[in-house]
């Protein structure tokens, strides 16, 4: 189909960077990234697989969204092993 790169939209928290205070909030909503059968463990198998194929891919991971004009700050992460640039 000519397809050359995978953008895939994964769930903050799949590489345990949820910020400390929201940490166990997400953890009791949502699982934890090593729990395949919880969403963020199943957002973080699917990483894990993009990210060892051989792929050109993209994942994106947006902060909470919220309906306020709260300003979150934005980090680019290039490989997800790195630390995580602000």
């Amino acid at each position: 189909a000519g397809v050359s790169r995978l953008i895939w939209i994964a769930t903050i928290g799949i590489y345990n960077e949820l910020p400390p205070q929201q940490a166990d909030l997400w953890r009791n909503i949502l699982g934890t990234p090593k729990n395949e059968n919880s969403y963020i463990g199943d957002q973080a198998a699917a990483a894990q697989r993009i990210t060892a194929s051989q792929l050109d891919y993209t994942i994106i991971r947006p902060n909470e969204l919220t309906d306020d004009n709260k300003m979150q700050q934005l980090n680019v992460q290039t490989d997800p092993n790195e630390e995580i640039i602000g």
